[in-house]
């Protein structure tokens, strides 16, 4: 009897053993829903590739187109007016006549003037072959010389008068306004507006308020692009030609002037411009879409996509403009960049590229 209970022993502990292990098998598929509901899934993205490109950094202004020169013309002399010789739009060139007022009177004048001239140069020549012999005194040659001065003065006056008699263009360029009729008796400094309005828009010039902040950034030289509503497909190219060194005390702003080539005459003074001031330029930067790059604590990082996993890189950032950032280091052309779904990863997440760009992620 006492045989039969220790032979029983060693069948007992087997028997647990294999109902055990039986145990843990039946168990292991009744928990796999549990633990495939709590493996990673991967985060879809979609990537991009670095590109190479020019980059610039602008600032931007609007200002009002003005002519290269303008010039308000009028008559300095009173009188009728006896031509008028241009109209509003016409192109004229420098010297040619404007307007014209009646020369009668002035001509006569002239005329008296340089007779008096005339006599009094052949006293004041007399005087002077009598003062040598004795004849005439110091006083009465003084006088002579003196009269033949006057003489000549009036003389010149009479010239100048009969040239201001006609109103001629200072430079070349365009008639934009007109304010005379024929006939009209012109009245020196009584008129309210100019006879005209003269201007040269071969080339044409804006002038911008330069914020106190942006000053150290605006340089004379410096490339500009211009555009107006009535040409929205042309960009105009000028550049920075002068900048004040005063900062208006209410405005807080420093007067920039911008000049912009107009052969054509496309450019018409009174247009309203939008500027943009090309402040810095990177020629073939490795730049990457703004949105891309996380910023934290002045720490400048993004995601690139490496054997199926995302991958944070460190990365150092230069100038950033139009939706684009420059990549000075961390980044290489290889490397395939998050544009989109980056805001749900971390440091070694299982990720899946959904957009066209795939050949990139398997670099």
């Amino acid at each position: 009897m006492a045989r039969l209970i220790s032979a029983s022993r060693p069948v007992s502990t087997r028997s647990a053993l294999l109902v055990l292990v039986g145990a843990v098998l039946l168990c292991v598929p009744g928990c796999s829903p549990r633990e495939q509901s709590q493996e990673e899934q991967p985060v879809p993205v979609e990537v991009r590739l670095p590109e190479r490109m020019d980059l610039s950094v602008n600032i931007e202004f609007v200002g009002e187109i003005r002519g290269r020169k303008e010039a308000n013309l009028s008559f300095e002399i009173g009188g009728k007016v006896a031509r008028v010789e241009v109209d509003v739009g016409r192109s004229v060139g420098k010297g040619d006549v404007l307007a014209v007022l009646d020369e009668t009177k002035t001509k006569a004048h002239l005329l008296q003037a340089e007779v008096a001239f005339s006599k009094a140069k052949l006293d004041a020549e007399r005087t002077e072959r009598l003062h040598k012999d004795g004849i005439a005194s110091d006083h009465q040659l003084e006088t002579a010389r003196l009269t033949m001065e006057q003489a000549r003065a009036s003389f010149v006056s009479a010239e100048e008068t009969l040239r201001d008699c006609t109103l001629r263009a200072p430079f070349s360029g365009f008639v934009a306004s007109r304010n005379i009729e024929l006939g009209e008796v012109i009245v020196p400094m009584a008129a309210a507006a100019p006879n005209f309005v003269l201007l040269d828009i071969s080339s044409v010039k804006v002038k911008v308020g330069v914020p106190e902040s942006d000053m150290g950034k605006i340089e004379v030289g410096q490339s500009a692009a211009l555009s107006v509503s009535a040409y929205p497909d042309i960009q105009f190219e000028g550049r920075v030609s002068t900048l004040s060194p005063l900062v208006g005390e209410y405005t807080r702003t420093a007067e920039a002037e911008i000049v912009v080539e107009n052969p054509g005459g496309t450019l018409k003074p009174g247009m309203t411009a939008k500027v943009s001031v090309r402040v810095n330029t990177r020629e073939n930067a490795l730049v990457v879409p703004e949105s891309s790059v996380r910023r934290e604590v002045g720490i400048a990082t993004l995601f690139v996509v490496k054997d199926g996993r995302a991958r944070e890189l460190k990365v150092e950032t230069g100038i950033v403009s139009s939706g684009a950032v420059e990549v000075l280091s961390g980044l290489s052309e290889q490397d395939s960049v998050v544009v989109k779904g980056q805001f749900q990863l971390k440091h070694n997440s299982l990720v899946r590229v959904t957009d066209a760009d795939t050949a990139a992620s398997e670099r």
